[in-house]
């Protein structure tokens, strides 16, 4: 593996590392496609799942203390003060 020789960063580090954000992308999907079989107008559909999508994604983020939701949190912080 390149990146092993190159970085010292192995392919099981890789995993562990993007793992979460695999977790948080399938369930989101779950989520989003659960909103999907309900039999609702394809623009008020659209907004449920932008809406449920975005609220499972944080949730899982604060779930697993995503440190990228941090800095997003700090850079919106930074803007309203």
């Amino acid at each position: 593996h390149p990146n092993k020789k190159l970085l010292g960063y192995g392919f099981i580090s890789q995993i562990k590392d993007i793992l979460p954000e695999i977790i948080s992308s399938a369930i989101m999907y779950a989520a989003v496609f659960a909103v999907t079989l309900s039999k609702l107008n394809g623009a008020i559909l659209l907004l449920i799942q932008i809406i449920t999508g975005i609220a499972v994604y944080l949730l899982m983020s604060l779930l697993i203390n995503r440190k990228t939701l941090k800095g997003f949190k700090d850079g919106i912080m930074k803007i309203f003060r």
